[in-house]
């Protein structure tokens, strides 16, 4: 295994990562190492099989939506 994907697989075990081994973990560019290591450690914190996410995108430079989310306090209706 590369330097890159044992750091991945430890931290995903709960390992801490030093400053340096976080720098060479992300430089490396090993994406799917960290795909990986992220995945494990979402199994070992939540077991369950489902996974879900929200995308939170706020890109309305004005208060005034016509969206109505019920997570959001940002909108406002227009005048």
């Amino acid at each position: 295994m590369s330097r890159a994907r044992d750091l991945a697989l430890a931290a995903a075990d709960g390992h801490r990562l030093s400053r340096e081994e976080a720098i060479l973990l992300i430089r490396s560019g090993a994406l799917l190492a960290l795909a990986e290591a992220a995945d494990r450690m979402r199994f070992r914190l939540h077991p369950d099989p489902v996974v879900t996410y929200v995308v939170d995108r706020n890109i309305n430079y004005t208060n005034v939506c016509g969206s109505r989310c019920r997570f959001c306090a940002f909108w406002r209706e227009a005048d």
